[in-house]
């Protein structure tokens, strides 16, 4: 599956960067607390802040690309 359609936790957990333990407990508080899951993770020490910050850009990148694809797809099918 994309990293577009994965959440950052999924994708964090698939990439063995993170365990379950470590998501489950990171989407606890999440759910407590608020906040960005990422944030979390960093300020557990589970994800070092680059590292987020590099799957971060990754899962962006993943869904303008996926986006692109679509609205060209679309343009194709409807041309003005």
């Amino acid at each position: 599956m994309s990293a577009a359609k994965l959440r950052i936790g999924e994708i964090l957990l698939q990439e063995g960067v993170i365990n379950q333990g470590q998501l489950d407990e990171a989407l606890l508080l999440q759910k407590e607390e608020g906040g960005h899951l990422g944030a979390i993770l960093v300020k557990k020490g589970y994800v070092n802040p680059g590292l987020m910050a590099e799957f971060l850009a990754r899962q962006t990148a993943d869904v303008i690309t996926r986006f692109k694809k679509e609205f060209d797809e679309v343009r194709a099918n409807n041309p003005l």
